[in-house]
C-alpha cells in the first residue's frame, strides 16, 4: 500500500504562509504537519503530492521522498492511501494503512481516502486536488467519520498549537536533561515536564515555569539570563533566546533569534525577533527580521472579533485574540507599530515609524503605507541570499526559480 499526503484547493486559504512552500510543511506543534504524519507511519515513505511551482524545492528538501510522481508510485501497487495535507494526524486518530476501499471525513471535510488504482487511473489527477474530484472519484465510495482537526484558517494554527504542544510531549516523553541546566536557573511546576536537547545550554537565573505545561527545548539552544518560558513551549534546535520572555502556546521553529515578549505565537524557522517588543498570536515565516521595537495589537479596545485579510477577501475570525501573519523574508524596521489582524506577503520591506500599519500588504512591498513600491526583484533575492548566508544556508537555484517565478504572479507585466 502506497501513502500519499496531498494539498488540496484550500491551501490558498494558508497564504501568504504557502506561498513558498507545501502547507504540510507548516509548523504547528512541536513538528510540521508532514512529520506528524511520518512520525504515525515510521514504516512508509509518503509520495508528496503539491503544487507544480513547489516541486523542485521539496524535492531538494526531502530527496528520499518522491514528489508529484504519482503515477510510477500509484502503479507498482494496487492501492493507495492519501491524507490531506492540512490534517493534524496522530496515533489518536491513525487511518490504517491497509483496508478497503474508503473515504475519511471529519465534519464533513475530507482528510483522506484510500483508492484502488484501477479506479483513480483513467481519471486526470489535478494537485492540488479540487472539490470536483470528491465528487466524480469518490462519490460511491463508503464514508467514516475520523475525529481530526483540519487546519481551515491561518489562526488555526495559533489556536490549537499549545493544547498540540502538550498533547505532542506524551507522544515525545519528557524528563531528559541532556543539556545544561545551571544550578542557578529556577524551575516551577513539574520538572518531569521539562526536556532539554543535547548541546543546549540554559543559563543562570532563567526561569522556566511548568505550572501550565511542558518545555520542550531541542539540541545546541541557547537559553541566556533573564529569559522567563512559560509552558507548554517548544525550542527548535540551534535557537537563540536572549532575556525573553516567552508566554505559553508558543512554538519556535530551527535557528530564530528571540528577545523580547512573546505570547502564543509561531515561528516557521530562521526568523529574528532580537530586540523587545511585543508579538502576540501571531505567525511568523521564514528569513524575517523584525525591527529593533517592533510590536504588534492582538486584541481590539472594544474586545471585538477581528477580521483579516486572506487571499484578498475580508474574513472574521470570531476570534477575539488575533496578532499577525507575516510571509517569509518579510522585514519590519525599528519601532513598527502592527495592527491588530495584520496579513504581510512575502518580501515586504516595511519602515518604522509612528503610524500603525495597513491590515494588509501585499508581498514584494516596500514602504510605510499604500500606495507601496514594488521591491525590485534582483534587490529582493540579494538580499534574501546573504540574509540566507548568514546562517549558513545556501539559496539554491530552485529556491531562486521559485521567488521569480512567485514575483511574476503579482507583477505579471516586469521583465
Amino acid at each position: 500500500m502506497q501513502l500519499f499526503v496531498y494539498e488540496d484547493e484550500k491551501t490558498v486559504d494558508l497564504l501568504p504562509l504557502v506561498l513558498l512552500r507545501p502547507i504540510f510543511d507548516l509548523l504547528i506543534g512541536t513538528t510540521t504537519l508532514l512529520e506528524k504524519i511520518q512520525k504515525v507511519y515510521p514504516q512508509t515513505n509518503p509520495h508528496l503530492l503539491t503544487r507544480g511551482e513547489l516541486a523542485p524545492t521539496v524535492k531538494e528538501k526531502y530527496p528520499s521522498l518522491t514528489c508529484n510522481e504519482w503515477e510510477s508510485a500509484f502503479g507498482r501497487q494496487k492501492e493507495g492511501l492519501f491524507l490531506n495535507g492540512r490534517t493534524l494526524f496522530s496515533l489518536k486518530n491513525k487511518i490504517p494503512l491497509l483496508g478497503k476501499e474508503e473515504v475519511f471525513l471529519s465534519e464533513e471535510e475530507i482528510i483522506g481516502f484510500r483508492i484502488s488504482s484501477d479506479r483513480l487511473s483513467p481519471k486526470k489527477l489535478e494537485i492540488p486536488f479540487k472539490e470536483n474530484f470528491a465528487k466524480e472519484i469518490l462519490k460511491n465510495l463508503p464514508k467514516r467519520e475520523v475525529r481530526a482537526k483540519t487546519i481551515q484558517h491561518l489562526w488555526n494554527l495559533i489556536e490549537w498549537n499549545g493544547s498540540l504542544i502538550t498533547e505532542e510531549s506524551d507522544f515525545l516523553g519528557t524528563g531528559k536533561i541532556e543539556g545544561t541546566l545551571d544550578e542557578k536557573a529556577a524551575i516551577q511546576g513539574d520538572p518531569s515536564s521539562l526536556s532539554i536537547g543535547k548541546g543546549s545550554k540554559v543559563g543562570p537565573f532563567c526561569l522556566l515555569d511548568l505550572r501550565e505545561g511542558p518545555i520542550l527545548v531541542g539540541q545546541d539552544v541557547q537559553i541566556l539570563p533573564p529569559t522567563v518560558i512559560e509552558g507548554p513551549a517548544f525550542i527548535g534546535d540551534g535557537t537563540h533566546i536572549d532575556g525573553a520572555k516567552i508566554r505559553g502556546g508558543t512554538s519556535i521553529g530551527p535557528n530564530c533569534r528571540i528577545s523580547g515578549e512573546v505570547e502564543e505565537t509561531i515561528f516557521q524557522g530562521y526568523s529574528n525577533k532580537h530586540h523587545e517588543g511585543f508579538l502576540g498570536h501571531s505567525y511568523i515565516g521564514e528569513w524575517v527580521n523584525l525591527g529593533a521595537g517592533t510590536t504588534n495589537s492582538d486584541l481590539k479596545n472594544n474586545y471585538g472579533e477581528i477580521r483579516v485579510v486572506i487571499n484578498s477577501k475580508e474574513m472574521n475570525t470570531r476570534n477575539i485574540k488575533v496578532g499577525c501573519f507575516i510571509g517569509d523574508h518579510t522585514k519590519t524596521g525599528i519601532g513598527t507599530l502592527i495592527n491588530t489582524g495584520a496579513v504581510f506577503g512575502i518580501f515586504c520591506n516595511l519602515f518604522g515609524g509612528k503610524e500603525i500599519s495597513p491590515k494588509f500588504v501585499p508581498s514584494f512591498s516596500w514602504g510605510v503605507r499604500e500606495p507601496f513600491a514594488s521591491y525590485r526583484i534582483e534587490e529582493a533575492i540579494d538580499t534574501a541570499r546573504k540574509g540566507m548566508g548568514r546562517r549558513g544556508v545556501e539559496m539554491t537555484k530552485n529556491y531562486e526559480d521559485l521567488i521569480r517565478e512567485t514575483y511574476a504572479k503579482f507583477h505579471p507585466s516586469s521583465d
